[in-house]
């Protein structure tokens, strides 16, 4: 009954979801067909509220669309043969070329270079590459979507303060309903997000024990899930929203696993390495799948750990793991 409630709420927001894009793109595009241009402007400009605030709701989308079309009217403006739509789509690659477009107007109109230092632009420029390589590596992609959009704020600013075109700053910073909607639809994404990547809620990765916060130490050594005098080394959780419904990870001497039955108590394994014949790991075939860690003990009586596989964690676990084992057996 639970299962069949949960898949159907699933479903259903889904369906909201879908009927959010469905909407947005149509309505993007029925306003793309008017064709509003503003000959006075030279660049994309919008208000730096806007593009700090829907940069981080749209989940970073916006910092590409905005780059995507300032490099458009680049093109239109100089006639050049650059593709608006990749510098878009790999902004962070284009952030210094942008600024030099931008620091090249401001010599030209005020005779002097007002976006930013060359020094300051390169720094901000290797802190944006940082940036898009740490989303890359998923387990701080929320808290860099959060930052990222204040590394562009010496070029929206510029464009927003010398742009000849009042008109087109109104235009451009005004909300429309279906940027509230998309918003809207990400806020509680975002939002997991970044309570996930502070290890408030289960991380999709394992983490280290020191990531754990004190209540959630408590709460295993309050339930003596993990020993009392022992530091936590590795952990991960399978669970969507609480920690205490599902665990398991080692410390120093120990190996630990529980989880909250259907009757909604903790059942729980908590076995010392000597004690630990080996272990079986049947690693997920993607990111996504699980990977499932057989501990076989020495009085044959097994019992598993789940993992997830992001950053390739399980395989440092299983090593951990194996190292343990055998140095109680050597013993």
């Amino acid at each position: 009954m639970l299962d069949s409630f949960g898949y159907s709420w699933l479903k259903y927001v889904l369906a909201g979801y879908i009927l959010v894009l469905i909407f947005f793109f149509a309505d993007w595009r029925l306003e793309s067909a008017k064709k509003v241009k503003f000959e006075d402007s030279p660049f994309y400009a919008v208000s730096v509220s806007k593009f700090i605030i829907y940069s981080i709701l749209s989940l970073g989308i916006f910092v590409n669309y905005w780059s995507y079309r300032n490099f458009k009217a680049i093109k239109e403006r100089d006639n050049s043969s650059i593709m608006p739509i990749a510098r878009g789509i790999f902004a962070f690659l284009w952030y210094y070329p942008l600024y030099l477009a931008l620091a090249e107007h401001s010599q030209q109109q005020l005779n002097k270079n007002k976006v930013m230092p060359n020094w300051t632009a390169l720094t901000l420029w290797l802190m944006v590459l940082a940036s898009a390589f740490a989303y890359r590596m998923d387990e701080y992609a929320t808290i860099v979507i959060c930052i990222m959009p204040f590394l562009w704020l010496p070029l929206v600013s510029y464009i927003e303060q010398t742009d000849t075109s009042k008109e087109a700053l109104h235009y451009n910073s005004y909300w429309r309903i279906r940027q509230y909607l998309i918003s809207l639809a990400f806020a509680p994404l975002l939002f997991l997000g970044v309570l996930q990547e502070v290890n408030i809620l289960p991380n999709a990765a394992i983490i280290k024990g020191d990531s754990l916060w004190p209540y959630q130490v408590h709460f295993l050594k309050r339930n003596r899930l993990t020993p009392e005098n022992e530091e936590i080394l590795y952990f991960y959780s399978d669970a969507v929203f609480d920690y205490r419904e599902d665990g398991n990870g080692i410390t120093e001497n120990y190996i630990f696993s529980y989880y909250k039955n259907d009757d909604g108590k903790l059942e729980s394994d908590l076995s010392h390495f000597k004690d630990i014949e080996k272990i079986e790991a049947s690693y997920g075939k993607t990111k996504l799948d699980n990977t499932s860690i057989k501990v076989i003990k020495t009085d044959g009586s097994d019992f598993l750990l789940i993992v997830g596989r992001l950053n390739k964690q399980d395989k440092v676990l299983v090593e951990q793991i194996n190292l343990r084992i055998t140095a109680n057996k050597v013993r």
